[in-house]
């Protein structure tokens, strides 16, 4: 018997027709269940990304969201360089009635401190402000009465480095000669929050990583209107590198690094490396210099080869740590 004749005498039945009806239905039920799926899916990450914008673009009071012209953040309270980084202020302006921001300092000792040279000669700065944010002033006051600004103190007098070089400073070659951009600012008292900080010892390894921290301009507010320098809004720090040493200016460099580094107002403010022991920040540097702020470059005063003419003119012992 061939397989013809019993292909023939026993053909497979045919599956009914309406046995396919189902199977499609079943198939048609899956796919909008999976498209169900994925739909849900998309509206729900969509809501959640929507709310996120929301608190970032919306919510004044997440102020680590914030970033100011090189990507840092503002410097919350409870911080330890919050107590020792100062703002720089100037008498109220007789065009607006408010004090401006001429620069940054660091306390170092009881009733000192240190910043930029230029800033000492420059300006007429007769306040330090103690506090990552700026008093409220009332237009045409002065901030001579503690009780009422009790962050803030008086200038007694600034004395510049004798060899400070102010051509030197804005020579297209920052490694020529040395530049001494470096003063000291002396105050009646400090408030009861001020901390001294630590300096590097002159003994001190140089630094690789910095952070650089001032109540220098920020993004929106970059070019600087002098009738808008309370405006910045307080203390802010950014993490950044150092580049280069220049031995002959007694500075550094850090950067290039862009979105991130200092400003004009962070001038004679502070550079602190981190120690690796103690774990505290230890001042090592001053900002001074740069080139435009978008750039990320800054030239710092390098501390260390002043401690000693810092503790003989000051009279004060310092707080020095060796890194």
């Amino acid at each position: 018997v061939s397989y013809a004749a019993n292909l023939t005498q026993t053909p497979f039945p045919a599956e009914p027709v309406h046995t396919y009806a189902p199977r499609f239905i079943r198939c048609l039920n899956a796919k909008v269940f999976h498209m169900q799926i994925a739909f849900t899916t998309l509206f729900i990450f969509l809501i959640f990304e929507l709310q996120g914008c929301q608190r970032l673009g919306s919510s004044p009071k997440q102020k680590q969201a914030v970033p100011f012209v090189y990507g840092g953040s503002f410097v919350e309270s409870e911080h330890p360089i919050a107590r020792s980084t100062v703002a720089l202020i100037s008498e109220a302006d007789d065009l607006t009635g408010h004090a401006l921001v001429e620069g940054s300092g660091t306390i170092i000792a009881k009733n000192v401190v240190v910043g930029a040279a230029h800033t000492c000669i420059q300006f007429s700065s007769r306040f330090v402000h103690v506090g990552v944010n700026l008093p409220d002033q009332e237009p045409w006051t002065s901030f001579d009465d503690s009780k009422k600004y009790p962050s803030v103190r008086v200038i007694k007098n600034c004395i510049p480095h004798p060899e400070y070089n102010a051509e030197a400073a804005h020579a297209e070659d920052q490694n020529k000669d040395p530049i001494n951009d470096i003063a000291l600012f002396f105050v009646e008292s400090l408030p009861e929050n001020a901390v001294p900080a630590f300096v590097a010892a002159p003994q001190s390894s140089s630094p690789k990583e910095v952070t650089i921290a001032g109540f220098g301009a920020f993004e929106d507010q970059f070019p600087v209107d002098p009738r808008e320098g309370m405006k910045t809004y307080g203390l802010r720090a950014v993490d950044t590198f150092v580049t280069q040493i220049f031995k002959n200016s007694f500075q550094f460099q850090d950067g290039p690094n862009p979105g991130k580094g200092s400003c004009q107002g962070d001038s004679g403010g502070s550079v602190y490396v981190r120690s690796l022991e103690s774990h505290e920040y230890v001042l090592i540097g001053i900002p001074v210099n740069g080139p435009e702020c978008n750039k990320g470059i800054g030239y710092n005063t390098d501390i260390r080869p002043f401690v000693s003419w810092i503790e003989r003119t000051a009279g004060v012992s310092l707080k020095s740590i060796k890194l």
